[in-house]
C-alpha cells in the first residue's frame, strides 16, 4: 500500500494499521472521532490532515516532504514535532486554522523548505534574539502566501537580501493590514506574482 485515503466518516473510531512501511501518502480528512495514530511509515513523502483533530504522532516521518495540516490541536502538535525533529526533507508546509498561539522558533526553518502557507491562525509569532538572524530561514522560500489575519496591520520586512529567491507572495483577508513595511528595502528580483487584495484599509506598499 503507497497511499491511504480516510475522508468524511465522522463516526469512524478505532486505531490505523501501525506499520506501513510501503506508504508514501497519507490523508485523513474530517473524522473527528477517529482517535489514533499516525501509522509508522518510513517512506512516507505526502501528509494531510484536516479536522481530525484525534490523530497524534507515533513516529514522525522523517523523510516527509510535504505537510498540509488544518484544526486545533493538530496545527500544534506538528509545529512542536518540527521543532524537535526538523525533518531535512520538508519542502511544503501548510498550517490553517488554530486558535492557540503558533510560534516559529529562530532554528525552525529547515533550507529545504520551499513553501510555507500559513492561514487563519489567530496568533503567529517569529521569534528571534539578538544573535541571530532569523530571517535568513527564508531565504530559500519561494512561496509565501498569508492570509485571513483579523489583527495584522502591517508587515515589517527584516533583511534586504532574505527574500531573494521568492517567487510567489501573497496576502490576502487581513481586514485591519495598513501596509508592507521594509526596513532594509524588499529585494526580490525573482518575484514573478505578487497578490494583495481584500483589503479596505490598505495605504502603502514597497517599491
Amino acid at each position: 500500500m503507497d497511499w491511504l485515503y480516510i475522508s468524511d466518516c465522522p463516526k469512524l473510531k478505532g486505531d490505523i494499521l501501525d506499520h506501513l512501511p510501503a506508504l508514501q501518502t497519507l490523508k485523513i480528512i474530517n473524522c473527528k472521532l477517529l482517535a489514533s495514530f499516525v501509522p509508522r511509515a518510513p517512506n512516507l513523502q505526502k501528509l494531510k490532515i484536516r479536522k481530525s483533530n484525534k490523530v497524534a504522532f507515533y513516529v514522525f516521518p522523517l523523510l516527509v516532504e510535504k505537510i498540509y495540516i488544518e484544526g486545533s490541536p493538530m496545527v500544534e502538535t506538528m509545529m512542536e514535532a518540527i521543532t524537535i525533529i526538523q525533518p531535512i526533507c520538508l519542502k511544503y508546509l501548510s498550517i490553517k486554522d488554530c486558535s492557540s498561539t503558533i510560534s516559529f522558533p529562530n532554528d525552525q526553518l529547515h533550507a529545504s523548505l520551499r513553501t510555507l502557507n500559513i492561514s487563519g491562525l489567530n496568533k503567529l509569532k517569529f521569534s528571534c534574539d539578538t544573535n541571530t538572524n532569523y530571517w535568513k530561514h527564508f531565504q530559500y522560500i519561494i512561496s509565501l502566501p498569508i492570509t485571513y489575519y483579523d489583527n495584522m496591520e502591517t508587515l515589517l520586512v527584516l533583511g534586504s537580501e532574505s527574500y531573494k529567491s521568492l517567487i510567489h507572495f501573497r496576502i490576502g483577508y487581513c481586514p485591519n493590514f495598513v501596509s508592507i513595511i521594509p526596513r532594509e528595502g524588499l529585494f526580490v528580483p525573482n518575484l514573478t506574482r505578487f497578490i494583495v487584495h481584500d483589503y479596505d484599509k490598505l495605504k502603502s506598499l514597497p517599491d
